[in-house]
């Protein structure tokens, strides 16, 4: 009987040694009080938050002093520490102590014995301050990461796209420039002969000019695909630059015999700089119909409509469509299946589509190739502010 007395009272001392390290390693200002209001347990972190000893014996409420902040109604200390109930601390309230005021969050709990009598309390406080200091401390460093992270993307596919830009400009400017070491060279072996014939010198000299003005054509066209010009978004009719363009191509239309149909609401407008945007449609409507060249019956049809905040203007031809071998990489700069194309006209299109907050697509619709150009829609109230 002794000896079970003893294993339980020994397990009863170990439980509670248990307990005690756990409050006294707890990161959070622990304090247990009597009936009175009187310290009987404070942890090392109850002793740092307050500011005090905190001995066994302490009235808490001579040492505690909180007060409401942040617009709040005047804190009730007495209601708070007589509660008989779980009381959280209100929200921004600060603990006032020698070493200057700071903010806690927290609770007084009832402690209670068997037959549900009032034994005592436990005050649990954390500094608000702290606590948000290290949430924001991990915020930053999160978001440190995610702007590393993007800058290392954003950085790879700089040098993708320098890469395969460098590859296709040394592919187009290849061309020319052979061409014209090859034609200088026919011109120099043709004057050395003793009675050269000047009319074939003139003509490996006009070549030469010829291929030196595709490699400037090419210089140009990249130049303005890399330094585009800021975009002067304002009111813009969809349906009227449309219309614009196709006044333009009119003679083309009419010497390939292509018929086009048209299907546009009463001015959809959008917010889009005037002059890009014509020059979108006009690559658009060019690629159609130089896709249509070999089609018997060539037809394009132009469909303007709106798409939750946008309009889209459809651009469909009756042609091959698109390429499966170009398709993956449409908008890629120098990415062309046209013989002598540079390939910018569509990645140029598409950088000036988004610039204006839109975006330009291009996919394989049944009988032909359809681009979607799509730009944030105006209300006509809005725009006539």
């Amino acid at each position: 009987m002794q000896d079970s007395r003893r294993q339980a009272q020994r397990a009863l001392l170990d439980e509670r040694a248990w307990a005690g390290g756990v409050v006294q390693a707890a990161s959070e200002a622990i304090v247990a009080l009597d009936g009175q209001g009187r310290v009987t347990l404070a942890n090392p972190a109850a002793r740092t938050t307050l500011a005090h000893g905190l001995t066994p014996g302490t009235d808490l409420r001579a040492v505690t002093t909180f007060r409401a902040t942040l617009s709040q109604a005047p804190f009730d200390a007495a209601t708070f520490w007589d509660s008989q109930a779980p009381t959280v601390l209100p929200a921004g309230l600060t603990l006032v102590r020698e070493s200057g005021p700071v903010q806690v969050e927290g609770a007084l709990t009832p402690l209670r014995g068997a037959q549900g009598e009032l034994r005592g309390r436990v005050l649990i406080l954390r500094e608000a301050g702290a606590l948000q200091r290290r949430m924001l401390g991990h915020l930053e460093e999160g978001e440190r990461r995610v702007r590393e992270h993007e800058e290392m993307l954003a950085h790879v596919s700089r040098l993708s796209t320098l890469g395969e830009m460098g590859a296709g400009l040394a592919h187009e400017l290849n061309q020319p420039l052979t061409a014209i070491v090859s034609y200088s060279q026919a011109a120099a072996r043709l004057l050395d002969d003793p009675e050269p014939d000047l009319s074939r010198v003139r003509y490996a000299v006009t070549a030469s000019v010829t291929q030196a003005g595709r490699a400037t054509q090419i210089i140009a066209r990249l130049r303005q695909w890399v330094r585009r010009a800021p975009s002067r978004a304002r009111a813009t009719d969809l349906a009227q630059a449309t219309q614009n363009v196709l006044t333009l191509c009119r003679a083309d239309l009419s010497r390939q015999g292509v018929q086009v149909r048209t299907a546009f609401p009463d001015t959809p407008l959008v917010q889009a700089d005037p002059v890009q945007l014509e020059q979108i449609i006009l690559n658009l409507l060019r690629n159609a119909l130089e896709a249509l060249h070999r089609t018997p019956a060539p037809l394009i049809t132009l469909n303007v409509e709106g798409v939750g905040e946008t309009w889209a203007l459809t651009v469909l031809d009756n042609g091959p469509g698109i390429a499966p071998a170009v398709a993956p990489r449409l908008f890629t700069p120098f990415t062309t299946s046209k013989d002598g194309g540079l390939g910018l006209g569509l990645s140029l299109s598409q950088t000036l589509a988004q610039s204006m907050g839109g975006d330009l697509r291009g996919e394989n619709a049944a009988g032909g190739a359809l681009f979607t150009l799509s730009l944030p829609r105006l209300a006509l109230e809005a725009a006539s502010d």
